[in-house]
């Protein structure tokens, strides 16, 4: 939806004034310029670099997986890591030296300038005379029959998680991960394949059930939309799954199915309040029930939020610094790690020396103590993989992919209920915590969801 005028350049001015007043007003950059001049402006550069290309991701189209990167750049690596920098507030116990931080802020030039380069590239492959149309373009009529079908083995299978684990397991994370079905087997893998392919029925049957309301509101489409509600509620809990699932799915089918999303920057504006002003201000507030609320409080309340950039969530700056050391310490793994995310699906009780995720490797081999249920940002293993090159690699395959999905969904984003357009919405919120990481976990769960979308188009075909 490709946007250009006055209306637009307004847009633009407004953007552009939130995110500078948000980098001079709520970082600590003052602090940061007094530790070290030279990597205070490495952290500016990045921020406006990520800054700029959030804005002309988001003058072409609504939204895309270039934009959602972008964001992640300036939250994560701009916001978090110039937080943790200016405050010495890294996580984990990191006390890096300044010249780890440079090293840190360098790679990710690499990889902006990679990832830009690769979505500029064209890449024209040939298949003969016969093409066959995209998912994209592949129109998918599912009729109320199937997908009330599917709504009610869904629902079955939520109430006999219920009546195994009790209501309890909806609510905890920890115990609905190995309750009902998935419980059936102490087997982590296929624990993990059962669990996306359940999450995924459901948030494909939820995506069509929603769209079918919106277009034709009737009684049946009205059940079946309120069985899906069902149906997801008991397999996507909100409190029972991860919170990069959370969002992805819910996220995903108001994606798929609100028209308002796709009109100017709104998705933008939702990420960017959320992430960067919400959770803070929830953060910053936090002692009000128990603090009487006057002027003194708000006033050191609103001087905390950007201490939010230094807590556990935004933690993906640190362990990228903790990447450079482990590679100065270790040397790379030489595609270890990947094997590891590839054939996630091999027991541990086969493979002896199978990796952990990134994150939890190098907590373990350098801060021993702590949880290893740790971020390790896709930058960072492209770095432990395989050094200059692995970053190079990674971000070229990023940038190419993701710009040839934004291509396709736009080109065919009119479609109604599309394969390619179900799995897009979905992938869009996935992307910013794909960037995140760690891979092990985050992509090893996308397989999952992708490879559901492909039984559930089978089925309902």
């Amino acid at each position: 939806m490709l946007r250009i005028g006055k209306k637009n350049g307004q847009s633009i001015m407004i953007l552009t004034i939130v995110l500078v007043l948000f980098m001079f007003v709520y970082l600590p950059l003052e602090k940061a310029f007094q530790l070290n001049t030279y990597i205070t402006f490495q952290f500016l550069i990045i921020g406006i670099v990520s800054a700029i290309g959030m804005i002309i991701e988001s003058s072409k189209y609504s939204f895309t997986l270039g934009m959602v990167f972008w964001f992640f750049c300036f939250a994560f690596m701009f916001c978090g890591g110039l937080t943790q920098f200016a405050t010495e507030a890294f996580r984990w116990d990191l006390k890096p030296s300044l010249k780890e931080v440079e090293i840190t802020n360098y790679l990710i030039f690499i990889w902006i300038i990679v990832f830009s380069i690769a979505r500029k590239v064209n890449i024209k492959i040939k298949c003969g005379s016969w093409k066959k149309r995209s998912i994209f373009e592949q129109k998918l009529y599912i009729s109320n029959t199937k997908i009330l079908f599917l709504t009610v083995m869904l629902i079955c299978n939520g109430i006999y998680t219920i009546i195994v684990s009790g209501w309890r397991s909806l609510l905890i994370r920890e115990v609905f991960s190995t309750a009902g079905v998935i419980g059936l087997t102490n087997i982590q893998s296929i624990q993990m394949i059962l669990s996306t392919f359940l999450r995924g029925f459901s948030i494909w049957t939820m995506m069509i059930a929603l769209n079918n309301l919106i277009r034709i509101k009737n009684k049946s489409n009205i059940a079946i939309f309120i069985l899906a509600t069902i149906a997801i509620g008991l397999n996507v809990p909100p409190s029972g799954v991860a919170r990069f699932v959370l969002a992805a799915a819910y996220g995903g089918i108001l994606i798929y199915n609100c028209e308002f999303l796709k009109k100017g920057r709104t998705l933008l504006y939702i990420l960017a309040v959320g992430l960067l002003i919400v959770f803070p201000l929830l953060n910053a507030f936090r002692g009000i029930y128990t603090t009487s609320v006057n002027m003194e409080f708000i006033k050191q309340s609103l001087g905390n939020i950007s201490s939010n950039f230094a807590k556990a969530d935004y933690d993906a700056y640190t362990m990228l610094v903790y990447s450079v050391r482990y590679v100065s310490k270790y040397g790379i793994r030489h595609g270890q790690q990947l094997w590891g995310v590839l054939l996630f699906f091999i027991p541990s009780s086969l493979w002896e020396n199978k990796p952990s995720g990134s994150g939890a490797m190098i907590i373990e081999k350098m801060a021993s103590g702590i949880n290893p249920n740790v971020s390790c940002p896709i930058i960072a293993e492209g770095f432990i993989n395989f050094g200059i090159i692995g970053i190079i690699i990674f971000a070229f395959l990023a940038g190419y992919i993701t710009k040839r999905l934004d291509l396709r969904y736009w080109e065919c984003w009119e479609n109604k209920n599309s394969m390619g357009k179900m799995i897009y919405s979905f992938l869009l919120l996935y992307f910013l915590f794909l960037c995140r990481g760690d891979l092990m976990s985050t992509f090893t769960y996308l397989l999952g969801y992708l490879f559901s979308a492909i039984l559930f188009r089978r089925i309902v075909k």
